[in-house]
């Protein structure tokens, strides 16, 4: 399972424009000092757009899981979010975005909206591909599904793809598949996709930055290290090889030991020297192993 914002896609990169009447440097400053509270890629992307060199303080914040955050700067309600988080439910005749969209309102104003170029990540195509090969693959967004298309040229054999998803929708969703006998590893980003990460079988969240604190995950992977991917699943399944060959050189070792054992022909010196040298062996044989299979797949 993949979300894509932030996961697939490389917020860093994204190229971000406002939409609206041009803000003033008080309406600016309050939107940064938002967007610096929150942790989806997107709020990031908007802080680091707006280049706001000082923040002000920010009271009542609240972060809404799938819709957006609110806040009070100075007296004035800002929010950020989805459409029907900042302006309420979007009526039958209303124009539906087709690109991702970050609405904006300051106070009563009806600011316009910050609307985004997603960049996806470099190699992911390699990367969906080859994983494709051993698994099935599917995305879960939060996203409008103005990006089927995209993503279906970076890899047509998405077993599913599933948009506007709230966080809630995730989790029961990959809840249903393992009820299915399904394992589900989730790769999304950090906590933002926590309900879901925490209750799929294995989670690895995907973070710009390396001190990122993620809960919910097993592993945290590097946004810069995601086409290497396929590369790290190959390996772990090559080192739960080498734990099985790590038990049968043990087990080994231990039948030759008893077969001699059992004759009286196994001296107390020699069986000292045999216990310890056994383990020291099995160690090497398991170093040397999943050394090499790292360093054959690039990981070291």
């Amino acid at each position: 399972m993949f979300d894509k914002t932030g996961t697939l896609t490389e917020t860093s990169t994204s190229s971000v424009h406002f939409v609206g009447p041009a803000l003033s440097p008080e309406e600016t400053q309050a939107i940064a000092s938002i967007a610096h509270g929150s942790t989806h890629p997107l709020s990031r992307l908007i802080y680091q757009h707006l280049g706001a060199r000082s923040l002000l303080k920010v009271t009542d914040f609240l972060e809404t899981e799938g819709g957006g955050i609110r806040g009070t700067v100075r007296g004035l309600a800002v929010a950020l979010g989805s459409r029907s988080f900042v302006y309420g439910p979007i009526g039958a005749s209303e124009e539906v975005a087709d690109k991702t969209r970050v609405y904006v309102s300051v106070g009563d104003r009806r600011c316009g909206w910050f609307e985004f170029h997603n960049r996806y990540r470099d190699g992911a195509q390699e990367t969906l591909a080859e994983l494709g090969n051993h698994y099935a693959l599917s995305v879960l967004s939060g996203d409008t599904p103005h990006e089927a298309n995209r993503l279906e040229s970076l890899y047509p054999g998405f077993a599913e793809m599933r948009f506007e998803q709230k966080p809630a929708d995730k989790l029961e969703y990959i809840r249903h598949l393992q009820q299915n006998g399904k394992k589900v590893l989730m790769v999304g980003d950090g906590l933002n996709d926590a309900g879901a990460l925490w209750q799929s079988d294995v989670a690895i969240a995907v973070t710009e930055q390396n001190n990122a604190f993620s809960p919910a995950c097993d592993a945290i992977l590097n946004g810069s290290s995601f086409a290497r991917l396929a590369s790290f699943m190959s390996f772990t399944t090559s080192t739960i090889r080498v734990v099985y060959w790590s038990f049968a050189l043990s087990l080994l070792y231990n039948f030759i030991g008893l077969y001699f054992a059992v004759q009286g022909a196994l001296s107390p010196i020699f069986a000292a020297i045999l216990m310890p040298l056994s383990s020291i062996s099995v160690v090497v044989f398991s170093t040397l192993l999943t050394r090499g299979s790292a360093r054959s797949r690039r990981i070291v």
